[in-house]
């Protein structure tokens, strides 16, 4: 994922938005699980797939 994510930014507005209270003694705890969540995620977006291959379909409720 892009490093250039401003956590502190993004974790103050979501918390905003979603009506909750993130103490500051939370936040580092909050900060590290978004990175772990992000770099997860780059490992799966970058994983190639052959050309016989297709992502799976999206369903939605």
């Amino acid at each position: 994922m892009d490093d250039q994510i401003d956590w502190d930014a993004f974790i103050s507005a979501s918390a905003k938005v979603l009506d909750i209270a993130i103490s500051e003694d939370s936040r580092p705890i909050v900060r590290a699980n978004l990175e772990l969540a992000a770099r997860m995620a780059k490992l799966v977006a970058d994983f190639p797939l052959d050309e016989r291959e297709e992502p799976a379909p999206v369903f939605r409720a």
